[in-house]
């Protein structure tokens, strides 16, 4: 019988952080997120003003400060979607190395996503209306488990999202002739261009 260790590990000794410079989004995609946040902002404004006519016409005694306050409100709340949504694609960024692809993403606090080449399961590449308008598109990255994409980064050139794509899909078929030639070979036949239509 294998005797039991639990030996402790010196931190002095583990590899150190790979220092990795991250590719930014395309800048056109800035004008995406605008033009997206317009349109939410004019529905909240419209929303807004729609509850003060209603409120005006039934209740003729509430004062004036209250409706200004109101407005502020939302005002205050769509400068907070715009900055918020500006510092979060300035912290996006991606980057493909050699065994694995990385995305950070974050606003106040950023977080980094790590998907080995050996994990992904399946690569879509989706354009939007707008960023389609602009040239871009997304790149979906599915692993195994789940019906939808465990990592979608946005606001990539189209031509380089397939570029990336096409190197994604010829990593994962070299892994699976390494594995499994036969289902390999059945993959490569079912393999087809994905294209998605969202807003």
């Amino acid at each position: 019988m294998q005797e039991f260790s639990n030996t402790i590990i010196d931190l002095q000794r583990l590899p150190k952080y790979q220092e990795v410079v991250f590719e930014k989004l395309h800048p056109k995609y800035k004008n995406v997120i605008v033009i997206n946040l317009s349109i939410i902002s004019v529905i909240i404004l419209i929303a807004t003003m729609s509850t003060f006519i209603s409120v005006y016409f039934r209740t003729e005694d509430t004062q004036e400060s209250f409706y200004i306050w109101i407005l502020m409100a939302a005002l205050v709340f769509i400068t907070l979607l715009f900055w918020l949504s500006f510092i979060a694609f300035k912290k996006k960024g991606y980057v493909i190395r050699e065994k694995d692809l990385m995305y950070r993403r974050g606003i106040l606090a950023t977080s980094k996503t790590i998907i080995p080449f050996n994990r992904i399961q399946h690569i879509a590449v989706s354009e939007g209306v707008l960023s389609r308008f602009y040239g871009l598109a997304s790149i979906e990255i599915y692993t195994a488990g789940g019906s939808s994409s465990d990592l979608r980064i946005p606001g990539i050139e189209k031509e380089k999202a397939y570029q990336i794509k096409e190197f994604l899909m010829d990593n994962l078929n070299a892994e699976k002739k390494r594995t499994n030639p036969i289902v390999s070979e059945n993959h490569e036949q079912e393999t087809q261009e994905d294209e998605a239509t969202e807003f």
